[in-house]
This record gives C-alpha cells, sequence and structure tokens, in this order.
C-alpha cells in the first residue's frame, strides 16, 4: 500500500498511522475482494518445479 500510495497520492491518501498499522482512505471502485484460486495438482507440481529451479 505504501507503494501506491506514493505513486498515487492524489487517489489514495494515508488517514492516519501508528507503530504497528496504517489506515488509508481510497476510492470504493479500486477495492476488490474474490475468492482465492483453487490449484489442481498438476499446477501444484508444476509451481514446485519452478520454485526448485530458483
Amino acid at each position: 500500500m505504501d507503494k501506491l500510495h506514493k505513486e498515487f497520492s492524489d487517489i489514495i491518501r494515508l488517514k492516519s498511522w501508528t507503530e504497528v498499522s496504517k489506515t488509508y482512505v481510497l476510492p470504493k471502485k479500486l477495492v476488490r475482494i474474490g475468492k482465492p484460486k483453487v490449484l489442481s495438482g498438476a499446477q501444484l507440481r508444476h509451481l514446485k518445479e519452478l520454485q526448485s529451479k530458483a
């Protein structure tokens, strides 16, 4: 959120902050909530292979 706030400070503004948290204000249309993806066994194996190569 800090990076987005710096890049789009006219849209996303920092409302308050403490040592452990920050509160931002942004338009409702920018917030998106969705169900997490469910990966198949083949997709999981592929991701594990990619991680082991890195």
